[in-house]
């Protein structure tokens, strides 16, 4: 089995080894209409999976006539990589046209469990965008940097070319210029920090990611208190969510997934408190909501904390187990 990666996903190809004919469904008995939208077809099906073709679907009728197109399917399992959530999900490829028609949840991965976020679906317009760059380009020769004109290089030039200017930037520039060179890098198509160790070898930092205009600040206090930048609570089987300027009940970040648990603990009878200065959607969905003032979410924290200590409303074993303090 050979696996790739196209756009956002990871493909497994090689799959299925027989195709079979496109068929109708006047040909072929039509798989059932789904009770519940988090359906999903039985695994036993997932490698010839017929449905009717959408666009068709609506031209002609409803998908009980005859002649309405059936695409036979394959579900091939992969990774959604447009986040670090890394939510399962399922290409559809036709099996016919060898093309991915449609990415939706996969309902046995223990993370996303078949819930997908927008960017997850939208892994087929990357694969698909006719504006998608898929070969290296460089400034057309007489052009001028902003008119916009490229012309096409290839790899080997490219890399050629970038090596050397920063080699020639490292070697023979100044303290400024040395520290111009920056590898940027987004996420989660990154090699767990691998390439930052070889980019520090240059002998600076020379590294960086959206994440220092994104989520630093959070991860930073996370570290502090927790020792990890991406934590997970267990909201599944709490009794009182708290919610800080997060949304965390629709959204989630940094797991989407955070987004079910919360919804299985509230089933549950677990509450949910929002503090935001904002009316988000998590804090209209929640049972308390606390519009404080932008910025003065840490005074408030102080003051609940100054309340458990003055009032003994805490479990000392557990502060002192797992924060090594001990209250004078």
């Amino acid at each position: 089995m050979l696996f790739a990666t196209i756009g956002g996903a990871a493909l497994a190809k090689g799959v299925v080894e027989k195709f079979s004919q496109p068929a109708t469904a006047s040909e072929t008995v039509l798989n059932p209409t789904p009770e519940h939208i988090d359906y999903y077809p039985p695994f036993e099906k997932w490698n010839d999976w017929r449905e009717p073709d959408g666009n068709y679907w609506k031209l002609k009728g409803g998908s009980q006539r005859g002649g309405v197109k059936l695409i036979n399917y394959m579900l091939v399992p992969t990774v959604c990589n447009n986040c670090e959530a890394a939510c399962g999900l399922t290409a559809w490829v036709d099996k016919d046209a060898m093309v991915v028609r449609k990415f939706m949840g996969n309902p046995f991965h223990s993370g996303s469990r078949g819930r997908n976020c927008a960017k997850g679906y939208a892994t087929q317009s990357q694969m698909y965008d006719p504006d998608r760059i898929p070969f290296p380009l460089k400034r057309a020769p007489g052009s001028k940097r902003g008119e916009g004109k490229w012309v096409r290089t290839t790899w080997d030039e490219a890399l050629e070319t970038i090596g050397k200017k920063i080699r020639e930037a490292l070697e023979k520039g100044s303290e400024l210029e040395r520290k111009m060179v920056m590898y940027h890098v987004g996420r989660p198509n990154e090699s767990g920090g691998f390439t930052a160790r070889v980019v520090w070898t240059w002998g600076g930092d020379h590294h960086n990611s959206h994440t220092n205009i994104c989520s630093a600040g959070g991860r930073l206090g996370s570290i502090s208190w927790t020792g990890d930048d991406r934590t997970s609570p267990d909201f599944a089987n709490s009794r009182l969510i708290f919610l800080s300027s997060s949304h965390a009940a629709d959204a989630g970040h940094y797991f989407q997934q955070h987004a079910g648990y919360i919804a299985d603990a509230r089933a549950k009878g677990a509450k949910l408190v929002v503090m935001d200065p904002r009316l988000s959607n998590s804090a209209g969905m929640a049972d308390l909501w606390i519009p404080v003032w932008p910025g003065t979410e840490g005074a408030i924290f102080l003051a609940l904390s100054n309340r458990l200590l003055q009032e003994d409303r805490y479990n000392r074993e557990f502060v002192e187990r797992w924060f090594n303090w001990k209250p004078l």
